[in-house]
């Protein structure tokens, strides 16, 4: 069996993060399903076990996830990551946003590949629409022809509702057909003659022979994402979309993937997967294709693949209802989002989290006598907002404040 390297190290970060410190909530879910996987060499099929971990609170998240692959001989880690997620206080409507990620990449068949990124990127964001513009570094302790220069990233999003688009272009740069000069020594057979009596000896001299290699020649490029996410009811999708240009010599290619989720009870879903992942030259990946089925045991949290992580969403309605007991149960629907808060003077402007209850619905209970309140919503530590829906006014420090008015 091969242990995943990125699966060990979320597992110790996860036990020595204390939580009352980071006031965090975490959240573990896992898979188990049929795959069929296409290597260059023909179709594998076999169980597939994917487990999953996410930590997350409004400055940070942490996300670990495994994909491995049972047969009848043997159970390996076919494809796993490990992705850190800070993010700083906003000022205004900018943010800025750093990720550190390590995958553990297929190259081969049970032959794993390291690469770990760094990117950092300022994100602007307003009216449910935004850009990032980020820099990043790659590198693969077992591949030197990966470059470690910054990288450009960046890309838009827009939310409708609870559906997020986005596009995103990555640079990647790579350094390939070098090969080193070689040396060797050797003995080759020769011959000394003796004038004197006019004979042949034999003998042997030292010669020098070998390569004197060639230079690497550098290549860079962009590829190009576009990804759809959402959820309406009990049905959640992520659909993406890449290109590649033309390579040394390799046609330019497409992938995708889509992924489908349909929640059969609050813990249990239904999974689907299909795609094609184009041969990623800086790490040395072939073209692959999957084809999965299977059921997820997993809190709302971990339902679907997280969302790039300098999107910013925001909510997309607000309402509350009277409770019987009396109180009233405030829903937010907010889309791929880590935290939800709400504040307002009825608290003194105390932040009060809310918990998500289905996917991408958020709520929590309040005591409000009848008045009329001035409140604010944040995501995933952002600005302090008016809700959706409600009529907005000034406060005394000129921000946007909700009026709820409760009868």
């Amino acid at each position: 069996m091969n242990v995943s390297r990125p699966l060990v190290a979320l597992s110790l970060i996860f036990l020595t993060i204390p939580s009352r410190a980071t006031r965090a909530q975490a959240s573990a879910a896992a898979a188990i399903g049929v795959a069929m996987q296409h290597e260059g060499d023909g179709w594998r099929s076999g169980t597939r076990i994917d487990p999953a971990f996410r930590l997350d609170n409004r400055w940070f998240g942490l996300r670990g996830d495994l994909s491995a692959m049972a047969d009848a001989n043997s159970l390996r880690a076919d494809e796993s990551s490990l992705a850190f997620n800070a993010a700083s206080p906003a000022i205004g409507v900018l943010r800025l946003t750093t990720t550190s990620r390590f995958d553990d990449i297929p190259i081969a068949h049970g032959v794993m590949r390291g690469l770990g990124t760094v990117e950092s990127a300022i994100s602007a964001a307003a009216n449910g629409r935004g850009m990032w513009l980020g820099a990043a570094v790659e590198r693969s302790a077992a591949l030197d022809s990966v470059a470690a220069r910054p990288l450009l990233r960046l890309g838009l999003w827009q939310q409708w509702k609870s559906m997020t688009f986005s596009i995103a272009s990555e640079t990647h740069a790579v350094k390939i057909g070098a090969r080193p000069a070689t040396f060797h020594t050797g003995l080759r057979p020769d011959s000394l003659y003796d004038s004197l009596s006019k004979t042949w000896t034999p003998t042997t001299r030292q010669v020098f022979f070998g390569d004197s290699g060639t230079a690497a020649h550098a290549l860079q490029w962009a590829d190009i994402e576009a990804r759809l996410s959402g959820s309406a009811a009990r049905i959640s999708f992520d659909g993406r979309l890449g290109y590649r240009p033309a390579l040394d010599g390799a046609a330019a290619s497409l992938w995708g993937r889509v992924t489908a989720t349909a929640e059969l009870s609050p813990r249990l879903s239904l999974i689907a997967g299909a795609g094609r992942e184009s041969a990623r030259l800086w790490v040395g990946a072939p073209a692959s294709r999957f084809m999965t089925l299977g059921l997820r045991v997993a809190p709302a949290a971990l339902m679907r693949p997280a969302s790039p992580p300098h999107v910013r969403p925001s909510a997309s309605t607000f309402s509350i209802d009277r409770m019987e007991g009396g109180g009233y149960v405030i829903t937010m629907r907010v889309p791929d989002a880590r935290t939800v808060e709400i504040s307002g003077d009825f608290n003194g402007w105390k932040p009060v989290a809310l918990r998500e209850t289905k996917l991408d619905v958020w709520e929590t209970a309040l005591a409000l006598p009848a008045g009329t309140y001035h409140v604010n919503v944040r995501v995933n530590g952002d600005r302090w907002v008016a809700p959706p829906g409600l009529a907005s006014t000034v406060d005394d420090f000129n921000g946007a404040v909700g009026l709820l008015v409760i009868r």
